[in-house]
């Protein structure tokens, strides 16, 4: 347990102790509590170089700097990039504008790792005082995963196939051009964009997990086309086909936002109502197409249209942490200085990233890169979210794609203490585990938490991650 300053702490601090302790897993402590205090103390590094001060550690205290705690809220707020104008061809704020990629340090979950070392601080600063954690993940489970879907295409998908011959072509790939071509001829008079929706759920289905997909609900029109954004109608027979095939095996279905959206925030709100009337279970969760956004602005959209998860968080060019966390935490919006009932929900990797931007084909390599990200996220028992895009498939220009996918199911799978689920479900999971609360000790000496009305069952731990007390609701 972990008593916390209250008083003399500027917003941003408040929102990196906030996380910290919330990535910690520490259980705050009500006041006159025998539990071990965190002290705030001047000095240390600046920037990230704070991140690797090693806490000070005492009978009954840890002391971390408030640089250390500055830094956690601006990394873990996306402060910089909600300030920065620089955009890139696509409206986008560039990766480079990252303080983590100017570091070389996107490949780390580098305020996960961080959070892990103040709870093993606070353990050994806890003495013979009563020490509890909250268990990170449901069931025993020690890390989570959720994989991802964007709709993109769904109509004339000849005009897709084209696009990618070109690019394979500029790029000399003449085996797969080859392929491409043979088995776009072989599938002229179906439907593979539908044909690659169904094996995608028909493998997630062996694997007993579900996903979630994200749902264009625009109208096209020539320009939404010539930019590549909304390309299909979501009330057409062909989507409405697809979306009954997701809802079928219990996936969770949210809105792809539309480029609009990024500039146009009311936007999300129709969009959103047009989605509910065509799947009988709407997600509350958006990701905008292409990753756009304006930072800040864009949340403030979703906010209003009553979405509960924003699921846009990551790098378009490369697979890495955007925010630092492996983990699903509340958005801080910089420009109110606060945090907001919205839950950023980062991914780390996503197909196109190494294909159009890397210039890597070989679809098993992608799943490899995966997995290693996987694993970085298994060591911090935090969460892995990544993007595969369903018209990864041959005739559309991606041949072995299927090959990968399974591969990745595979690998995410054959870890019993993973937990695979939805977006949604891992969402109300985190919101559950942040709102535990130490109330007091009992008579036995064990520790007496609480957690929110209706929620899953939470765990505490012991130092040495046992499970003991369960929080009660």
């Amino acid at each position: 347990m972990i008593q916390l300053p209250v008083e003399g702490l500027a917003p941003v601090e408040r929102h990196g102790l906030a996380l910290l302790i919330d990535l910690s897993r520490l259980l705050p402590a009500p006041a006159g509590a025998a539990a071990v205090r965190l002290d705030l103390v001047a000095g240390g590094r600046e920037g990230l170089d704070a991140l690797a001060d090693d806490p000070g550690i005492d009978d009954g205290v840890i002391r971390v700097t408030r640089n250390a705690v500055r830094t956690f809220g601006e990394i873990g707020g996306m402060v910089t990039e909600q300030g920065t104008r620089e955009r890139d061809r696509l409206g986008r704020v560039p990766s480079t504008a990252n303080p983590l990629v100017q570091a070389w340090r996107e490949k780390e979950p580098l305020l996960s790792s961080y959070a892990n070392g103040i709870r093993i601080a606070a353990a050994r600063a806890a003495g013979d005082r009563p020490f509890r954690a909250v268990s990170p993940w449901p069931d025993g489970k020690r890390w989570a995963a959720a994989i991802t879907h964007d709709l993109d295409i769904v109509s004339l998908w000849p005009v897709f196939t084209g696009l990618r011959a070109l690019e394979l072509l500029k790029k000399g790939e003449w085996g797969q051009l080859g392929r491409t071509i043979g088995a776009a001829l072989g599938a002229t008079f179906g439907d593979p964009v539908r044909r690659a929706a169904l094996e995608i759920l028909a493998i997630e289905q062996e694997a007993g997990i579900r996903s979630t997909w994200y749902i264009i609900c625009g109208s096209p029109t020539w320009q939404s086309w010539k930019q590549g954004d909304v390309t299909y109608t979501p009330e057409s027979k062909a989507t409405r086909s697809i979306l009954a095939a997701i809802a079928a095996t219990g996936c969770e279905i949210g809105l792809h936002g539309s480029m609009v959206t990024a500039v146009d925030p009311a936007r999300f709100l129709e969009q959103a109502e047009r989605l509910g009337a065509l799947v009988p279970t709407r997600g509350t969760g958006v990701r905008q197409h292409f990753l756009r956004m304006d930072p800040g602005m864009t949340q403030r959209g979703m906010i209003r249209a009553g979405f509960q998860h924003d699921a846009t968080i990551g790098f378009s060019d490369t697979n890495g942490f955007r925010m630092g966390i492996a983990d699903i935490v509340p958005w801080y919006d910089a420009a109110g200085d606060t945090n907001t009932p919205l839950e950023a929900v980062p991914f780390c990797w996503m197909d196109r990233t190494q294909s159009k931007y890397q210039g890597v084909e070989d679809p098993m390599e992608w799943a490899r890169v995966a997995l290693e990200m996987a694993g970085r996220c298994r060591d911090v028992e935090g969460f892995w979210s990544g993007i595969w895009h369903p018209n990864l498939t041959a005739p559309l220009g991606y041949p072995r794609a299927p090959e990968a996918f399974r591969a990745i199911v595979k690998g995410l799978t054959a870890d019993p203490t993973a937990w695979v689920t939805t977006v949604g479900e891992a969402v109300r999971w985190r919101k559950a585990r942040r709102a535990v609360a130490a109330v007091g000790i009992g008579a036995g000496g064990e520790v007496v938490a609480k957690r929110p009305v209706g929620s899953a069952p939470v765990w505490l731990e012991d130092a040495q991650g046992h499970r003991r007390e369960e929080a009660t609701g």
